[in-house]
């Protein structure tokens, strides 16, 4: 338990933390978490200048209104009003590929996961976005620094700083050699609306990964995919110990990049 708590801690570290060069070594140099923010800070503004120099005055706004708005939408099904309500949103649809190919933020496409390659099944209308780093992400946010050591980070901010680090990670252990790819699950059903975190293929084999940030949680959409595409097993990300309970896989967060082994 001491070892699993001790890792825990690593993991909310980083969390807080991010994994930019700059702000890392600075951190080993200082152990000060607010002088890191102030380099997460700088950060941020170097990446928001740039836009500038590598784009026109037109599409400058649109850049600029997605890299402002992503951070505070990250684990959101995203609609063009949320990213702004007055501007064209074929310009901010352009606006996410550009910075997507600048690595700037990943889109997260729905998937119906009635087969493989889950690409076949996408609905490029229903898209959720990650940031490039979760510590750039939770500065952005202008999280209290005093709430990042007082209350569960998991929980912190809907969520979403864990659905942002684990996302993060199913991506950076992908094949290198392949365009990553990353999709989640929904059902808008107004009797029996339904969402998974994740879906993504592991050895030709459709895999449902839902992201618990406390103990507790029903994962009833976790089994509704499972029951309705008759997925052999499906796996919860969580702060728990490694475990298995009803088909479930659970998962601890310093533990996904061993996700592959452990399905096998």
């Amino acid at each position: 338990d001491a070892i699993h708590q001790a890792a825990l801690k690593l993991v909310r570290e980083y969390m807080i933390l991010g994994g930019m060069p700059m702000v890392i070594d600075n951190y080993l140099k200082t152990e000060s978490i607010a002088d890191c923010q102030e380099f997460q800070t700088l950060l941020l503004r170097t990446y928001s200048d740039d836009f500038a120099k590598y784009s026109t005055s037109a599409r400058h706004k649109y850049l600029q209104q997605v890299y402002n708005k992503t951070p505070g939408l990250v684990g959101d099904q995203i609609k063009y009003v949320n990213l702004s309500p007055d501007m064209d949103p074929r310009y901010l649809k352009d606006a996410i590929l550009d910075l997507k190919k600048a690595g700037v933020i990943f889109p997260i496409y729905s998937t119906a996961a009635s087969g493989l390659p889950l690409l076949t099944h996408l609905n490029e209308k229903r898209f959720k976005l990650l940031f490039l780093d979760v510590g750039l992400m939770k500065r952005a946010a202008k999280l209290d620094i005093d709430l990042l050591f007082t209350q569960d980070l998991m929980l912190l901010d809907r969520g979403a700083i864990a659905e942002q680090f684990v996302g993060q990670e199913l991506l950076a252990y992908q094949d290198p050699f392949d365009e990553p790819q990353l999709y989640y699950w929904s059902r808008e059903d107004r009797n029996s609306a339904a969402e998974v975190d994740y879906v993504l293929n592991f050895d030709s084999t459709i895999t449902a990964i839902e992201v618990k940030a406390g103990k507790t949680g029903t994962l009833r959409s976790l089994h509704l995919l499972m029951k309705e595409k008759e997925l052999p097993l499906g796996v919860r990300i969580a702060t728990l110990k490694l475990q298995m309970n009803d088909n479930i896989l659970s998962v601890p967060f310093y533990l996904i990049s061993q996700l592959k082994r452990l399905l096998k």
